[in-house]
């Protein structure tokens, strides 16, 4: 019994030594995916600035947590890791963008380049979103298959815009996407 329980113990000792400590920019994405902004504000810095640079909006640390990941979290949007490079200041993140949008309008998902920049406190001071190969071609689809539903969405549910939607707390976005699928497949005959 005793033989039982020393083993028990070394597996379990063996598998805290051999977890690998999630760098600040795991940690940064693991929380965005979560939408925990309580753990995400504790890992930013009071001048932090998220950038994206293909379209001219940023984010402080104020209106990244209450407004950006609110929305993320409507949109049901995650970052998929595909590379990634930390041991460099910034890290590196290739991220794949899932969520509802992608998912319903049957629209590949876009990457991004994450580079994750930390102060000297180990604190995320920046975070620059840029394209990726492919970019083109996610603009170009995603344009022609967000304008077909915008038109069925007039159609079917006059009054309400993208705007309402994903300011939406109820989930009505994802129903839309939801409803609009089903429709498309039915029509197509799937």
């Amino acid at each position: 019994m005793k033989a039982i329980a020393i083993i028990v113990s070394l597996i379990f000792f063996s598998s805290l030594v051999m977890v690998k400590p999630k760098t600040v920019g795991e940690r940064f994405i693991m929380h965005m995916n979560n939408y925990d902004t309580d753990s995400l504000s504790a890992i930013i810095d009071d001048g932090f600035e998220l950038t994206r640079t293909y379209v001219k909006i940023s984010h402080t640390k104020s209106s990244f947590l209450k407004e950006y990941i609110p929305l993320t979290q409507r949109l049901h949007a995650r970052f998929n890791i595909k590379e990634q490079t930390t041991n460099t200041n910034p890290e590196v993140f290739i991220v794949e963008d899932q969520s509802d949008f992608f998912t319903f309008l049957m629209i590949d998902p876009p990457k991004w380049k994450l580079n994750i920049y930390k102060n000297d406190k180990n604190l995320i001071s920046k975070v620059v979103m840029d394209t990726t190969q492919g970019y083109a071609y996610y603009v170009k689809t995603g344009t022609f298959m967000s304008n077909k539903f915008e038109y069925w969405l007039r159609k079917y549910h006059p009054g309400e815009t993208l705007n309402i939607l994903t300011s939406d707390t109820n989930n009505l976005y994802s129903k839309r996407l939801i409803e609009y699928r089903d429709y498309t497949r039915s029509i197509n005959g799937e």
